[in-house]
């Protein structure tokens, strides 16, 4: 069973359901066997489904696993939503519910009715976090939560050199760049030439995007808007290679746990 609550949107639902249709939180929830429950997460006003609320979210899952008790619990979330999997699988343990595993997009925790997010709880035997690195400089002001687990649980965490959208599957791409004529692009090839190096040269369709610009040109690093009003340090080349690492990364525990094939 596998509940999945993505990342903060538009209040619109035809236009958040546009911009997250593909998304790490949907793509999971609409190609896993398991039985799922996808959950849109907040809007920017922090308002959402009541599923949105950790305490009503527990209960839902409380009662399904009434009704199919013999079924693993697998919770899955993007930014505020993967606070809120984190805060519901700590109200869970107060009820004595196991959580087979969790699957975290860059945890942040920037909701008061969200107040059990920053340790992943004792009864998630497995916890596998993906998190931005904050040498990107992508939404600086997004404290993460969830970097630490309680003794006993499986806990492993990796960053990865994209924006915090893009770690959720939703990237800015070229309709967040800003051009930066004092920067030259052969400062920014390193996460180029590590990507080659680890072999994402021989993914279909990605050769083109990694491939090295010439040196001097400039470069034009995303830049997110509100609320922090400056560029990032991702180029769109640096922010699909993280993405498609962190994607990678993901869908081994994934597929290691059944919740994907």
């Amino acid at each position: 069973m596998l509940f999945g609550v993505d990342g903060t949107g538009d209040s619109d639902i035809a236009t958040y359901d546009k911009e997250t249709a593909k998304s790490h939180v949907r793509t999971i929830c609409n190609e896993t066997p398991q039985r799922k429950v996808y959950v849109r997460g907040p809007d920017w006003k922090g308002f959402g489904e009541r599923m949105t609320k950790p305490e009503i979210l527990a209960e839902q899952i409380r009662v399904e696993l009434q009704m199919h008790p013999n079924e693993k619990l697998y919770l899955t979330g993007f930014s505020r939503g993967a606070a809120i999997v984190v805060n519901t699988a700590a109200i869970l343990g107060d009820l004595g519910i196991p959580v087979e595993a969790m699957f975290l997009f860059d945890a942040v925790d920037r909701s008061i009715v969200i107040d059990r997010a920053d340790v992943v709880p004792a009864n998630v035997k497995n916890c596998y976090h993906a998190v931005r690195a904050p040498e990107a400089e992508s939404r600086k002001s997004f404290g993460n939560c969830a970097l630490r687990a309680a003794a006993g649980v499986n806990f492993q965490m990796r960053h990865f050199f994209t924006t915090h959208g893009a770690m959720g599957g939703t990237p800015f791409g070229e309709k967040g760049l800003v051009p930066d004529p004092s920067k030259k692009i052969s400062d920014s090839l390193k996460a180029v030439e590590n990507a080659a190096r680890s072999g994402l040269r021989k993914i279909p369709g990605l050769n083109k995007v990694i491939d090295a610009p010439q040196p001097n040109q400039p470069v034009q690093f995303i830049y997110e808007g509100a609320p922090e009003l400056a560029a990032t340090k991702v180029t769109v080349r640096q922010e699909l290679i993280g993405m498609e690492q962190a994607r990678f990364w993901m869908w081994d525990w994934l597929r290691k746990h059944g919740v994907l094939v």
